[in-house]
């Protein structure tokens, strides 16, 4: 008897409404501080994964502008090696299979903060070669 096989993609972060199913985010605010609980959700692997350049970041926007509050990703650093460049895993900050993180910083009440997903660099991002909607993808949001 032969399997069947009714859908066997691998969407994975490319398939944005599976992308925003990823991923819980909860915000509390006390004592003019934000907490944020950030946890995958059905995934059995860290997130993100795939492509070393893929990370999440949680950002609050401050005059205007949207600043980094925490990356969870995969940082490499380049090193020789008998003359050749190797890729070394420097840290992972990604997100564990069933383990929170929070993060917790100065805020104000109503200060807007966003979850973005960055399929790329962040040199990738400055040069803006690519349009800037399929360099990111903001997963969550909210005041």
């Amino acid at each position: 008897m032969q399997p069947v096989f009714k859908d066997h993609n691998f969407h994975g972060a490319n398939h944005r409404p599976l992308l925003d199913k990823s991923i819980s985010i909860e915000r509390t605010f006390k004592n003019k501080k934000a907490t944020f609980i950030i946890q995958s959700k059905n995934v059995g692997h860290n997130f993100p994964s795939g492509d070393i350049l893929r990370r999440i970041t949680l950002q609050i926007k401050e005059k205007d502008q949207w600043k980094t509050k925490h990356t969870m990703g995969k940082n490499f650093i380049i090193q020789m090696e008998n003359g050749k460049p190797h890729k070394r895993l420097q840290h992972n900050t990604s997100l564990q299979p069933g383990v929170p993180q929070t993060v917790t910083f100065s805020s104000k009440v109503n200060t807007p903060w966003r979850l973005v997903y960055h399929y790329a660099s962040v040199e990738d991002e400055q040069r803006a070669m690519i349009p800037y909607d399929q360099l990111i993808y903001v997963m969550n949001e909210g005041p």
